[in-house]
């Protein structure tokens, strides 16, 4: 079903000011057997225009994928790391996720889900994050 979505990027780089995207997309939500699936368009705010990203949310994990013009898959598990591979037009890397919390409520209506994350490459932390998506059918 069409969906307003408002998603908020929060990123904070050790030793740097903190970064806020926050932007409204219109999109696709459904929630069936306690899944909830959510998916919209990338804009120029982003960087990521001409990308999809699609979210799958369970009790148990958060699914972040990204197609087009950056192809990525996140899994979030609260307390466990994971990694992935960022492949974008200027060539790939490989990512590292270390999942804090993550906050989901999700019914037929919509709802909001809250993942805090740290990032790393090689190891090194690269910025502390914090994901926060609202959904309201018809909007």
């Amino acid at each position: 079903m069409e969906a307003g979505i408002r998603i908020k990027s929060i990123m904070q780089p050790p030793g740097e000011q903190q970064r806020t995207i926050d932007f409204y997309s219109l999109g696709d939500y459904s929630f069936a057997d306690g899944e909830c699936r959510i998916s919209y368009r990338e804009t120029e705010l982003t960087g990521l225009a001409g990308t999809v990203t699609d979210i799958s949310v369970t009790r148990e994990r958060v699914i972040v994928k990204r197609s087009g013009v950056l192809n990525s898959t996140m899994e979030f598990r609260v307390g466990e790391k994971s990694s992935f591979l960022l492949d974008t037009p200027y060539g790939s890397a490989t990512m590292g996720i270390e999942t804090r919390a993550i906050n989901a409520s999700f019914g037929d209506d919509g709802g909001e889900l809250t993942v805090k994350y740290v990032m790393n490459i090689e190891h090194a932390v690269c910025s502390m994050n914090r994901l926060v998506i609202i959904v309201k059918l018809g909007s």
